[in-house]
């Protein structure tokens, strides 16, 4: 009879988490997706505040800033905009 081996395969708990450049590159794709489905730079800026600390002091943080700048920017220009649409200046705004 053959011995089968009998290794056991260890899982450990950092390799089932996504990285910080794969998190950094989803919130880009939740940046782009945006301009078809509004909600998902929603969801892209909750990764951003949530995964924040683990990218302090690392290239990846300026990225996350700049992501979380986007956000807020694109929502205030777009309030902008949808409130001045009152005076039909608004959707040069939102084209903007």
């Amino acid at each position: 009879m053959a011995k089968k081996n009998s290794k056991k395969i260890q899982h450990s708990e950092d390799s089932d988490k996504i990285s910080p450049k794969d998190l950094t590159q989803i919130v880009y794709l939740c940046q782009v997706l945006s301009f078809l489905f509004g909600f998902t730079a929603v969801i892209g800026v909750i990764i951003n505040y949530l995964k924040k600390d683990e990218v302090t002091g690392t290239w990846l943080e300026s990225h996350f800033d700049w992501q979380i700048r986007t956000f807020w920017f694109a929502l205030l220009w777009s309030v902008v905009g949808a409130i001045l649409c009152m005076v039909f200046i608004g959707i040069f705004v939102l084209i903007a």
